[in-house]
């Protein structure tokens, strides 16, 4: 993984083009993406973001980050799938002004939400909603293992097979390999949506359908198949904040090691302001010795503040997640 995730990387901002235009339901749309330079492309880890910037001729740059849903080990093109949100100018954007040809600006891949690959617990992945694009990263790295890797069970949360994207890719992986389980859960299923549920017992994950399908969890020894405990296995989460919390309180009630439980949030962190709110502040940037004034009305954060005044700090996700503009005070 090393070498291939350094071979090609590339710092700053890159020209990428699209050059396909998928959409995979009535808000979700898949971009596949290629250097504009034609150099080869650095490798990625499965479950790891790109950082995305938009600059529209008229109007300013957007800046987002999305997880790459596809993977290669020796990638050609990037591919990430981009769901329309309510007032979300960047998915806005991505679903009504980009098409082929269309240019972006990406970053190297980056992220701590990886699938470790040489493990040999079962593996435990669970997707909700468009949480399912890092999981299907994984699955497809998971795949390139044969038949020596041990069990996937993986996990598909959607509302019904409308909003179920990527799901022929998510069945063509589980048909063709004995060591990945499909389990594509519908809560509020169309007619007709039952006969591609592969686990009947409820329409939602609960933790009594969770030990269900975890009850024959085994480990691979020299191709002898011993029998393990399910808490044993090393579990990927990626959906709404709510449904993580919900799981991984499950998982650890059940007794499953902290170490083995993985998340990945789309959403900002979030906390109680200590000592009180601040509603203006003087920053003073060490390196570039350079203070500004922050005002809470502006809605910038300190990575919006810098960059609106011409710095380029390290970031990724851009909402606090990954810790890459983590630096002291």
């Amino acid at each position: 993984d090393r070498r291939r995730t350094t071979t090609g990387r590339w710092s700053g901002w890159r020209e990428f083009l699209v050059t396909k235009v998928t959409d995979e339901s009535d808000d979700v749309r898949s971009l596949t993406l290629v250097a504009a330079d034609e150099d080869a492309l650095c490798g990625y880890r499965p479950g790891q973001f790109v950082t995305v910037e938009i600059r529209p001729r008229n109007g300013s740059s957007i800046t987002r980050t999305y997880s790459l849903s596809d993977y290669s080990d020796e990638p050609q093109d990037y591919r990430i799938t981009v769901k329309r949100l309510d007032g979300g100018s960047g998915s806005t954007m991505i679903h009504d002004s980009l098409d082929t040809g269309s240019s972006v600006y990406l970053q190297a891949p980056v992220g701590n939400f990886v699938l470790d690959r040489t493990n040999i617990e079962p593996l435990v992945l669970i997707g909700a909603g468009i949480g399912i694009t890092p999981i299907i990263s994984m699955a497809k790295a998971h795949f390139l293992r044969g038949p020596s890797a041990p069990m996937m069970y993986l996990i598909n949360c959607v509302r019904d097979s409308d909003a179920h994207v990527l799901v022929d890719e998510l069945e063509d992986l589980a048909a063709q390999s004995p060591r990945i389980a499909l389990y594509n859960i519908y809560s509020k299923p169309l007619s007709g949506d039952n006969a591609r549920d592969t686990d009947e017992c409820s329409r939602r994950l609960t933790l009594e359908r969770l030990t269900n399908i975890l009850s024959d969890t085994f480990v691979d020894y020299c191709g002898t198949k011993i029998p393990v405990p399910w808490t044993v296995a090393r579990f990927y989460l990626c959906g709404p904040a709510s449904f993580q919390d919900e799981v991984t309180r499950w998982l650890a009630d059940a007794g499953v090691d902290a170490s083995h439980i993985n998340i990945e949030s789309f959403d900002p962190r979030s906390g109680e302001p200590i000592g009180g709110v601040v509603t203006t502040a003087q920053v003073h940037f060490a390196q570039s010795d350079k203070t500004v004034e922050w005002e809470i009305s502006s809605g910038l954060s300190l990575l919006e503040l810098a960059e609106l005044h011409g710095l380029n700090p390290a970031s990724g996700c851009r909402f606090g997640a990954c810790s890459t503009c983590k630096c002291k005070l």
